[in-house]
């Protein structure tokens, strides 16, 4: 990566202006605002900055799924905001709050430990602003 100083990449990314055509295939993004320019290549294992931002709110499959006793919730996220993920049991009780809190948007995952828990069906709902995603795992001891 080839970056002018004094600039984070995290701000080049608010400067995203144009991708090449000729490049984009190639993961090559170029960022470009009044004062930096960021050149980003494949061989740096960036990704297409495009292609690695999901397009919608969604919540992953559990995995693995069954499991015994730990398992990973994925979830995707087109924009930050605060993101809500609680553990219900078959009768529609939270058992645990896995996640309160702003995430970047992008891809992500939680775990829950589940060891103090009974085998058993559980739901994951995420809330996203208006926005719910439910999904069903089971624990199996």
């Amino acid at each position: 990566m080839v970056r002018t100083p004094g600039i984070s990449l995290d701000e080049a990314f608010q400067w995203v202006r144009s991708v090449n055509p000729e490049t984009r295939g190639r993961g090559i993004i170029e960022v470009q605002n009044p004062q930096s320019y960021v050149h980003l290549a494949s061989g740096t294992g960036v990704r297409d900055l495009f292609a690695s931002l999901p397009a919608v709110f969604a919540l992953g499959q559990n995995y693995p799924n069954p499991f015994n006793p730990v398992t990973v919730i994925p979830f995707e996220l087109p924009e930050e905001g605060h993101i809500s993920i609680n553990i219900f049991n078959n009768t529609g009780q939270i058992v645990y709050a896995l996640a309160d809190a702003r995430f970047s948007a992008g891809f992500h995952e939680v775990l829950w430990d589940a060891t103090s828990y009974s085998s058993g069906v559980y739901y994951v709902r995420m809330r996203a602003g208006e926005t719910r995603f439910v999904s069903k795992g089971l624990l199996v001891r």
